[in-house]
């Protein structure tokens, strides 16, 4: 589940609230099942948001990539250092 209470994830011309694809996540999903995604470009990532996540109404759920390719191209915001060596399984492609 992506917490749609995330301060990073503001309202767009439309209205809504909307996690873009290709955003870094972590909060601890990968070892709780409580735990909800929030955006997390730091040494604390999980994986990488696979697509866009509607958030206005509460949270919902999502889909990361953990394991794969990625290019940082097409990414929203470049990866941190932190982040990209705590995501060991996902190799980012320039």
């Amino acid at each position: 589940m992506v917490d749609s209470t995330d301060a990073a994830i503001v309202v767009n011309v439309d209205g809504k609230k909307i996690l873009p694809a290709g955003t870094i996540i972590g909060g601890g999903f990968l070892s709780s099942l409580t735990a909800k995604a929030t955006t997390q470009n730091d040494a604390d990532a999980e994986g990488v948001l696979l697509y866009d996540v509607d958030v206005t109404y509460g949270d919902a759920p999502g889909a990361a990539v953990i394991h794969g390719f990625i290019s940082k191209a097409k990414l929203p915001a470049a990866p941190d250092v932190a982040a990209v060596t705590a995501l060991r399984g996902i190799k980012f492609l320039v």
